[in-house]
């Protein structure tokens, strides 16, 4: 296999000039299959984008640190096959801060040579960026154990899909953190146009939200996703399905994650002008946060917000927190009052196993039924709060 180093090809390699057109010439030395770059351990200044439209392998170790708060730094083109970027720091220069562009961009273009086959980003360490990765018309993207730091504000961590259709993407074992709360980034993880992606065993701590499931327009849809065992702590939603314009998102399972100090909900489903069908939300620990675990926003029938299942959903919260008062004759359970936070008390309907509650949301009137198997005998004890139980919310008509 053909290494070529950036230095050979005029590289100064001290972090402070612009080495970009020394890592172009040494990219197009390599023959039309690719071959290794050879980073040599350095930091090298990057003022334009480094162009990769072929495999290309980053080998011992090495920085790049971003001399311009626009562009990306690393653009893989349409139809590269067998990219791959391992153990490499990006960073930015002190003197400016990021606005536009992504320190990795999976650049395929439908309209050119073809999706982007393979791509492999692993262990890197990225800091300061506006974005740190960004996937579009690729097959099979594996983005795992990278560790992104202070995304600036306005920013995203891991971006996928968001304005071409990527195909099979596994995101696992990475860490997205934001120092300061006040300070916290956009998106930790967000889906656009999507079909068949897994999240899993992540951590993303002090994003406004930290995983986003947004397709935006009605040609794009976020279809058969599974986030497990993530990590989400300290966002205003650690969770937010929210397809718009006519995005569609379906058969999503959200199972065992810990959505911890989310501000105003653990998790948020609003399909104002999407589509959404076929959410699980099961197994999951919300505690420390705002009282909303679960808000479903949407209309009432039709193509919305058409069935959410929840199960086992453990609240671990304190009693004065969400309201509960067993002098009251409240159930330990509410499962409804306190993940919804839009109606009354529930009520008993009689000869049931069941519980109604009535709320108006948006001007519409609308049902939300929970069954939850256990009938409500006086008080019981605070202890119960922390109730493991099955439910199914039913809103408006099952799909």
């Amino acid at each position: 296999m053909t290494v070529v180093s950036p230095i050979s090809y005029g590289a100064v390699g001290d972090g402070v000039a612009n080495d970009s057109a020394a890592f172009n010439s040494a990219i197009a030395a390599l023959p039309s299959g690719g071959g290794v770059v050879d980073m040599q351990g350095r930091p090298y200044g990057l003022l334009n984008s480094v162009n990769i439209d072929k495999p290309v392998r980053f080998i011992n170790g090495g920085k790049f640190i971003a001399l311009s708060a626009t562009g990306d730094l690393l653009k893989v083109g349409s139809g590269v096959e067998g990219f791959s970027c391992s153990e490499v720091t990006f960073d930015v220069s002190s003197a400016i801060a990021r606005t536009s562009g992504a320190a990795i961009n999976i650049a395929g273009d439908p309209n050119l040579l073809g999706a982007v086959i393979g791509p492999v980003i692993t262990n890197n360490i990225f800091r300061n960026q506006f974005l740190a990765i960004n996937v579009d018309y690729a097959q099979h993207p594996v983005i795992s154990g990278n560790t992104i730091f202070n995304t600036v504000r306005t920013g995203s961590g891991i971006v996928i899909g968001n304005q071409y259709y990527v195909h099979g993407a596994t995101l696992s074992g990475n860490h997205l953190q934001v120092s300061d709360d006040k300070d916290k980034a956009a998106v930790g993880i967000r889906i656009g146009w999507c079909d068949v992606y897994f999240i899993g065993f992540n951590s993303s701590v002090r994003h406004e939200i930290g995983v986003s499931i947004k397709p935006v327009g009605s040609s794009q849809y976020a279809g058969t996703g599974k986030l497990i065992g993530n990590n989400l702590d300290t966002s205003t939603i650690a969770v937010l399905v929210e397809p718009e314009n006519g995005g569609r998102v379906y058969t999503l399972l959200v199972d065992g994650n810990w959505l911890s100090a989310s501000t105003a909900a653990a998790a948020k489903i609003r399909s104002n002008s999407g589509i959404v069908r076929g959410i699980s939300i099961t197994n999951n620990e919300a505690k420390y946060g705002s009282d909303n675990g679960i808000v479903c926003e949407g209309p009432a029938s039709g193509d919305g917000v058409r069935r959410a299942v929840h199960s086992r959903q453990r609240r671990c919260v304190e009693p004065e927190r969400t309201g509960y008062r067993p002098e009251r004759g409240h159930h330990a359970c509410q499962f409804v009052q306190q993940l919804l936070r839009c109606g009354t008390e529930p009520r008993r309907d009689r000869g049931r196993q069941s519980y109604r509650l009535s709320c108006q949301c948006r001007g519409q009137r609308q049902v939300l039924l929970r069954r939850c198997g256990r009938q409500q005998r006086g008080a019981i004890p605070e202890s119960e709060l922390d109730l493991r139980c099955g439910g199914l919310i039913e809103q408006g008509r099952g799909p």
